[in-house]
This record gives C-alpha cells, sequence and structure tokens, in this order.
C-alpha cells in the first residue's frame, strides 16, 4: 500500500493522468486497455527501478523488468500488450516535449525481437474473387437489411474499408471523393489515423454508383447506415452487419484458399481489396513500392509489409 501511495506522488503518475485525458488516438475501449497495462509496467517500473518520469525509462530497465515477467509466469501476449500501451504513452509524451521545445527524449526504443520476445508469426489468408462476391451481394438479399449490408460490403471490397469505417461512411466523404478522385477516410479509423486512398476508373464508377443509390435522399452531412446521434445504432449496426457473415456461412461461398476451405467474413472483403491493389501496382511500381502503398491504403505504417500474408494470400 506504501508503494501504491509513493506512485501516486511521481511525475510518472501525472503524466499517465494527462495521456488518458488528452490522448485521442484510439478507441475508448483500447485505451482503457492501455491505460490499464500502463499502470501495471509503470508501477513495476517505479517500485523496481525508481523511474519516476516517463522520459527516464531506459532500455535495460525494461529488458529486465520483461525478463522478470517471463520467468514469474507473464504470457508473452501479455508482456507484449503492456509494451504496446508503453509505446503509446512514450510516443505522446515525445510529442508533447516537442511541443515544450525540449531535446529531451523517451529512451526507450528496444523492438519486441530485441527484447526477446519474437515476431508474431501471421497466418495467410486469401480473399474472394468477383465472381464469389456478386454471389455475396445475392445472398444478401435475403437479409432485412439488404440494401446497407450492399452498400457496405461495396465499400470494403472496393476501397479496403474496416466494417467500422463502412458502417461510419458519410454522404460528404463520397461527394469530396467524386470531386477529388481521392477518397479521404477519417471517421471510424483505427487509431484516429486518417488516409487517402487514389481512385482509379473502377472505384470512381463504384463511388458513382453509391452516390446515385445508398445516398440516395441522404443531405451531405448525413450518414448512410447509421444515426451517428444515437451511439448504440453504431454498434449494432457494426454487429449485424458481421453477424450476417456467420448467419449465412454455409450459403456463401468460400475464400480462394486452395488448401482448405474457409468460411468468409466481413474482414475477407478488406484482404480481397489488398490483393486486387497489389495485383494492380505491380504493373508500374517495384515490389517493395508496391506492397508499400497497399500497406498504407489499409491504414498500416508503410515498414509493416509484413501484414501483406494476412491480406493477400495467394498473390504473395
Amino acid at each position: 500500500m506504501a508503494e501504491q501511495d509513493n506512485f501516486l506522488n511521481t511525475v510518472m503518475c501525472n503524466q499517465l493522468k494527462r495521456i488518458a485525458k488528452s490522448n485521442n488516438q484510439k478507441s475508448w475501449s483500447t485505451k482503457r486497455t492501455y491505460m490499464a497495462e500502463l499502470n501495471k509496467i509503470c508501477r513495476d517500473l517505479f517500485n523496481r527501478c525508481q523511474v519516476k518520469k516517463l522520459e527516464n525509462i531506459k532500455n535495460i530497465q525494461v529488458k529486465n523488468l520483461v525478463e522478470e515477467y517471463i520467468d514469474n509466469g507473464i504470457s508473452t501476449a501479455e508482456v507484449k500488450k503492456r509494451l504496446s500501451a508503453l509505446r503509446w504513452a512514450l510516443n505522446f509524451q515525445n510529442a508533447w516535449l516537442n511541443t515544450k521545445g525540449t531535446k529531451k527524449r523517451c529512451r526507450f526504443t528496444l523492438s519486441n525481437k530485441e527484447l526477446g520476445l519474437g515476431n508474431k508469426e501471421f497466418k495467410q489468408r486469401y480473399g474472394i474473387d468477383g465472381n464469389a462476391f456478386k454471389q455475396v451481394l445475392l445472398i444478401m438479399e435475403r437479409s432485412s437489411k439488404a440494401s446497407d449490408f450492399k452498400s457496405m460490403a461495396i465499400l470494403q471490397y472496393y476501397f479496403g474499408l474496416r466494417s467500422r469505417e463502412a458502417v461510419l461512411m458519410n454522404k460528404r466523404t463520397l461527394l469530396n471523393a467524386y470531386k477529388t478522385k481521392t477518397l479521404t477516410l477519417k471517421e471510424g479509423c483505427k487509431g484516429g489515423k486518417k488516409r487517402v486512398l487514389e481512385l482509379d476508373s473502377t472505384q470512381m464508377t463504384v463511388v458513382k454508383y453509391l452516390l446515385d443509390t445508398a445516398c440516395k435522399g441522404k443531405y451531405t452531412d448525413d450518414y448512410l447506415f447509421v444515426d451517428k446521434s444515437v451511439p448504440k445504432n453504431v454498434s449494432s449496426m457494426l454487429k449485424s452487419y458481421q453477424n450476417f457473415f456467420y448467419q449465412y456461412k454455409n450459403a456463401l461461398p468460400y475464400t480462394l484458399n486452395p488448401n482448405e476451405y474457409e468460411n468468409i467474413s466481413s474482414h475477407t472483403l478488406r484482404r480481397s481489396f489488398a490483393s486486387n491493389q497489389l495485383v494492380k501496382y505491380r504493373k508500374r511500381l517495384p515490389e517493395k513500392l508496391a506492397r508499400q502503398k497497399v500497406i498504407e491504403e489499409l491504414g498500416h505504417g508503410k515498414q509493416r509489409t509484413d501484414l501483406l500474408k494476412c491480406y493477400c494470400g495467394g498473390v504473395l
């Protein structure tokens, strides 16, 4: 109890409170998880290494703490979760220090691999082709929300949106995309990071189709599928859309996996987009640049091309 009271009086504890209050780079659920994990690892760094500020955390201190966690039987997944939360806080703290004009920076720089935790082995995942996608749209007509589901599926298949991004699509975004030939995503993006997708002729045709159908009768700032003023509507629509793929899984086509029959989900449509984009970019870009461009369009950092294994099965 005394140790906990001492921690509450540290600068680091006040820094965590500021981060919890002002950092909006994650969803609320992720933010709550990260703050819970941050509380654990920061208390341990204070109690074991007497660290009192986030910017004073050193590589050796974290390395020793990780070894202690593993020795105490804490799972690798749990340790990685705490480290992810710590990096999130340190990135925010560095940005805050930068606004103050100070040269001081957080000194923890080790990757999970350098800490002996290794890299995650991604399973190869597959998308579906155009004919299978047409079958999905036909089966969606059985649903009571057929028109909405079909529009959301089109957004995922042709633009690589996540399910939540598709549910939160609004008319203004599509109007701007039609004018500028670029789709700028802001609503529902993971980590609050917006991204821009340059549209080709096929995608522009799809934008025009959505403006003529899903946007018909909507005002410029209206959301296409939900009433955003009622928060429950968003989660309810998201759940209904994702449950469709489970409810009709026996009627839906399988993915293009040649080794096994794999049921499709809403995320399969996003994988299909990634595969199609990679094939398209390979025709005019070197392999490395093509992969980087696709992973950026999916909303990940351009260095995370290893993630393409779970998006582009069959074309890698």
